[in-house]
């Protein structure tokens, strides 16, 4: 496979984890952000649940997956919830979080 091919196929493999298709979570994908092989999707959950990875959470709060590439779908790897201040968005909250490994720049739907 080509670099052209390879790109092609991670793209469409990172839209069907934005689009739910690989790990689908009961609500959907607001927000995502990529880096190499990895996809970190965003959304707010609807109820109280648990998630693919463990991760148990309230309706309302935005969980995140890190997401990575296995052959030819992702998965989840990695999740935790932010629960924003007061008059912050979630967005900001990502950005000025303590989270290292997750880009700053996020794409909202």
């Amino acid at each position: 496979m080509n670099q052209q091919e390879q790109s092609t196929k991670r793209a469409a493999i990172f839209q069907d984890t934005i689009n739910g298709t690989n790990d689908p979570t009961p609500w959907p994908v607001t927000m995502w952000a990529s880096s190499g092989d990895t996809i970190w999707t965003a959304g707010t959950a609807r109820t109280a649940g648990e998630d693919s990875v463990g991760m148990i959470y309230g309706p309302g709060e935005t969980i995140v997956h890190r997401n990575t590439i296995a052959g030819d779908t992702t998965r989840a790897t990695e999740s935790f919830a932010i629960r924003p201040a007061d008059g912050q968005s979630c967005v900001c909250s990502i950005e000025s979080g303590p989270w290292g490994l997750v880009p700053f720049c996020w794409t909202r739907r």
